[in-house]
């Protein structure tokens, strides 16, 4: 009967390279899940970006929309007072890194400041750099709201039909000159960062 077993040294050995193997083994794995999250954050990090962008272009490209006779009194606008509350307080504005517009959806010829209009009438977006997120103004409920995360910069560049750029600070005057919107954005996700620049025809501005 063979009663031969292992050495001390040979488990020894087999214990060196066998943990030799699971260490490559962790080393791989953990290197595949590292780069699988950064994977994750950049494609998030796009797709919050796009979608800031694409709101903006959306709503923007419909600054001073009315087709009544007379039109309403829509198009940019330095702040919502007189629009009475809660606008009025919104802190909205149109500058370099905000902008406030009004749009006749409901063509009904006036600006409607009522909660069940105000949502879609009375427009602004601004970022909030506490919590990197880009928000909306929601007329219907009073607030700001979160429209996108992740957002670590936010301009606007505001240009005549013959192309030149308004330079600011803007004045009520050349507020209705506005025919154009370049929209700069940056969307940050730990050490990454990703910017877009669009430029936004006012289709309905001047008319």
């Amino acid at each position: 009967m063979n009663r031969k077993g292992f050495t001390l040294i040979e488990l020894m050995v087999a214990m060196v390279v066998a943990s030799i193997v699971m260490a490559a083994i962790y080393s791989v794995y953990r290197s595949q899940t590292r780069a699988h999250r950064t994977q994750q954050i950049v494609v998030q990090m796009q797709q919050n970006m796009r979608a800031a962008l694409y709101l903006l272009e959306r709503e923007i490209r419909m600054a001073g929309y009315s087709v009544t006779d007379p039109p309403a009194p829509a198009g940019f606008v330095q702040n919502f007072i007189g629009l009475g509350s809660p606008h009025d307080g919104s802190g909205a504005a149109t500058d370099a890194n905000n902008i406030a517009f009004t749009v006749d959806n409901n063509d009904s010829g006036a600006i409607e400041a009522a909660a069940a209009f105000a949502g879609f009438e009375i427009i602004a977006y601004r970022l909030n750099a506490a919590d990197n997120t880009l928000r909306r103004w929601d007329g219907s409920s009073g607030t700001w709201q979160v429209a996108a995360d992740q957002i670590t910069n936010l301009s606007f560049t505001y240009h005549r039909e013959d192309d030149s750029q308004i330079p600011f600070p803007l004045a009520t005057a050349d507020l209705a000159d506005i025919r154009s919107v370049e929209v700069a954005i940056t969307a940050t996700a730990e050490d990454r960062n990703m910017s877009l620049t669009n430029k936004i025809k006012c289709r309905n501005m001047g008319y």
